[in-house]
């Protein structure tokens, strides 16, 4: 992507919001050098994994603490006489705890079944061995622990040791009282590296040692006793001893991360990467923004854009939509000046950029954008001093440039070409431009003043043109795209609202003449008339809102009265049942009791009514339609237009209005489901093995109804390992299901994850 053209739409400043949001300099570093993709497919790939860490995000947010650069210490490590410091432990040791953190937090996310982003972090080897040391040898103030090696731990015992010994001799020096009236402090210190008393300076000839120093003001000397030497000298050569298996220790450790040095080296790219995707999430939030998968198709439609710099130094932004029909390249926008033609070009051009980096954009997900390879701007003022070009020379050098190499994955973004030369000759020069770009394929986006440029882009079937909308009273701008429509520039307007002298004013329009003014009266008047169907669009779109707004809710409420009356009958259902084995209800009245509470839910005239006409007969299935069940049809009793059917062990006398015939799909269900119902006696195990999972669904329903019309509470279910799908279906039914206690995996020896044992509530 050419330098002017992100200079042109402010890309750099958007990806210092994103800077500000990561947790190490790794991450700052790679929004510095961000630059767009150069594919379509490395482009949507990013937004996919963009997506994924998002839908993550959601169910459990994330937040890094910072971690340090570790770029440095792979560079050293190439080193064979390169040794740990404590700083460089200290920064994997941080580093490790947040990679842990992450780890963690993606195991959480395995369930969702997150493609991209699971197959990034499988492929990442943990440096284990280098981590497990480091978490073991490392305190969290930064300092080697004592257990860091057997070397180590008997120097430092040896020196505690000796420092009991100092105090304690120290402790008995200062029983004489007159000796502890000469001391500033009465207790032991370090000068130059020895255990040494604070002495008042006029009583130093009092005592027999060492001077090491002075204090600042000088009342105060460092006083080293005689009977403190020998065990000073001692102490020094212990912490000689000491540093000495302090660096073995460094070696050990330094030597661990070179023979891991690859996996250290992924593990921190990884921990970066995560960083740097967490940041995009959180200005993605501060956006309102969306992941943004680009098309190979030739569609424009940018719905609900805003300018993403706007949003994020919290102005007031309007949202625009920026379409193309099919067949169109280009968009023309006119209209008056500050009306926000300028702002829609950087609109469009900078979403494109951020989409293309792989970062989110402020517009609606069902948005649609082209690929493109290279997007070349014009816009603002390209004059330069220092090389001796005016706007429009700075302008054609410009297009030198980038014309040659115009094809149909560019976009040429214009704000106003021409306009620093003869008019006429600028609007031809510009036209020409246009028509050259469109000759090349190229996608092209142009704001202009130009009359000849409007009359073009209105007759061109590849362009499609486009006005800003002033309000027709106050002739302020509403920021809002009219399609289809030439607007008026308002010159004269714009410059009474900024200000400008009255009498200049007078003047301009004195010097417009009558076919001016009439022009831009009747464009005026398109304007007036296009306001004012915006403002019914406006007001039908609100009604449309309310009608919307108030059939969800009331679709919400039926369905949570349906849920809350489907619980009701669930729980009433159970307690007949308990009733009936329980003896205290006739297995009749039962029968009946349940029959009524399933007409509660299904109506089986309103059902009986979808279905085509149904003639018994004897011996054959049929949907019973209070239970929603098949049935086998035993005898048939024409006089009083009723059947005795089997319903899985169960026999009742039941209207011909209750009975339907079976779909040609429930025909193909009943050809291949396992028969639980087809004895009197409950099977051991259902076994659902290559079934689909609605069909498996199904036979659970009905091999759990008949577990409890005869009081079992412990089933068992066959599944299979195999891909896990039907095994994750059915233990979300069993966990969503009113009368299932609890459910868990068989033992091994009976089938292990292929099996599952579920036991009924009582």
């Amino acid at each position: 992507m050419h330098p002017k053209t992100l200079k042109a739409l402010e890309l750099e400043k958007v990806l210092q919001f994103f800077q500000q949001e990561t947790s190490s300099e790794g991450g700052k570093s790679f929004f510095s050098k961000l630059k767009p993709y150069s594919s379509l497919q490395d482009i949507n790939e990013s937004q996919n994994l963009l997506r994924e860490f998002w839908e993550l995000f959601a169910q459990q947010p994330l937040n890094l603490n910072f971690f340090p650069d570790l770029s440095p210490l792979f560079s050293s490590l190439e080193k064979e006489i390169f040794i740990f410091s404590l700083e460089d432990l200290w920064g994997l040791q941080s580093f490790f705890v947040e990679q842990d953190k992450v780890f963690s937090w993606l195991e959480k996310g395995k369930s969702l079944s997150l493609s991209l982003l699971t197959q990034y972090w499988e492929s990442i080897e943990e440096p284990l061995k280098l981590k497990q040391a480091i978490f073991r040898c490392l305190s969290k103030e930064g300092e080697l622990r004592d257990e860091s090696s057997p070397g180590l731990y008997a120097v430092r015992q040896e020196i505690r040791s000796i420092q009991a010994r100092c105090r304690k001799k120290v402790e008995r020096f200062l029983q004489d009282e007159k000796i502890s009236h000469y001391l500033q402090d009465e207790y032991l210190t370090l000068a130059a590296d020895r255990y040494v008393l604070a002495l008042k300076t006029n009583f130093k000839g009092k005592l027999q040692g060492i001077v090491h120093d002075y204090s600042q003001s000088g009342e105060t000397c460092y006083f080293e006793p005689y009977f403190l030497v020998e065990l000073n000298n001692h102490l020094q050569q212990l912490k000689i001893t000491e540093k000495e298996e302090q660096r073995k220790v460094l070696e050990y450790l330094s030597q661990l991360a070179r023979q891991e040095k690859e996996a250290l080296h992924a593990c921190y790219n990884f921990l970066v990467l995560v960083d740097v995707f967490l940041a995009k999430i959180k200005v993605g939030i501060k956006l309102q923004a969306n992941p943004l998968n680009l098309t190979s198709e030739e569609k424009l439609e940018l719905k609900e854009a805003r300018h993403p710099l706007l949003v994020l130094l919290k102005q007031k932004v309007v949202p625009v939509d920026i379409i193309l029909e099919p067949g169109q390249k280009g968009l023309i926008i006119t209209g008056g000046n500050a009306g926000g033609k300028t702002v829609c070009l950087k609109t469009l051009g900078l979403i494109a950029l951020m989409v293309s980096c792989g970062l989110p954009v402020p517009c609606a997900k069902e948005s649609k954008l082209p690929y493109f390879a290279h997007i070349w701007t014009i816009i603002g003022d390209e004059q330069s001093l220092e090389e001796s070009l005016s706007t429009f020379t700075a302008q054609v050098s410009f297009l030198k440039e980038c014309l040659p190499v115009l094809d149909s994955s560019s976009l040429l973004i214009l704000d106003e070409f021409g306009a620093g030369t003869d008019p006429a000759q600028g609007a031809a020069l510009a036209q020409a431009v246009m028509e050259y770009a469109l000759e090349k394929g190229s996608w092209l986006l142009c704001a202009t003043h130009f009359p000849g440029v409007k009359l073009y882009a209105v007759s061109s079937p590849e362009l499609r043109v486009a006005s800003v909308l002033f309000d027709p009273q106050t002739k302020k701008p509403l920021y809002q795209l009219i399609y289809d429509q030439v607007g008026a520039s308002y010159a004269l307007e714009v410059a009474k609202n900024i200000g400008l002298l009255p009498e200049v004013l007078d003047k301009a329009s004195k010097l417009l003449g009558g076919e001016g003014k009439q022009q831009e009266a009747l464009l005026e008047r398109l304007n007036k008339l296009v306001w004012m169907k915006e403002q019914e669009l406006e007001k039908f779109k609100q009604k449309r809102e309310k009608i919307v707004s108030k059939l969800k809710k009331a679709l919400k409420r039926l369905k949570e009265e349906k849920h809350s009356l489907e619980k009701e009958i669930q729980e009433a259902k159970t307690t007949i049942l308990t009733q009936w084995k329980k003896e205290k209800l006739s297995r009749k009245l039962a029968l009946e009791k349940l029959s009524k509470l399933r007409d509660k839910v299904k109506e089986p005239n309103k059902i009986q009514k979808s279905r085509e006409a149904f003639v018994p007969k004897k011996d054959t299935q049929c949907l019973y339609l209070p239970w929603n069940k098949e049935a086998k049809i035993l005898e048939i009793d024409e006089k009083k237009q009723q059947c005795k059917v089997d319903l899985g062990g169960i026999s009742l006398w039941s209207d011909f209005s209750n009975l339907a015939p079976l779909t040609k799909k429930e025909q193909k269900e009943q050809s291949i489901k396992v028969k639980v119902s087809a004895s009197s006696r409950l099977p051991l195990k259902l076994d659902i093995r290559g079934l689909t999972v609605e069909e498996a669904l199904m036979e659970v329903d009905r091999y759990i109804d008949s577990a409890l019309l005869r009081g079992v509470q412990e089933l068992e279910i066959v599944h299979g390992k195999g891909t896990g799908v039907l095994k994750q279906a059915v233990h979300q039914h069993l966990r969503n299901h009113s009368v299932v206690k609890e459910f868990s995996f068989a033992p091994l020896e009976a089938g292990g994850e292929g099996a599952t044992i579920v036991k009924l509530k009582n």
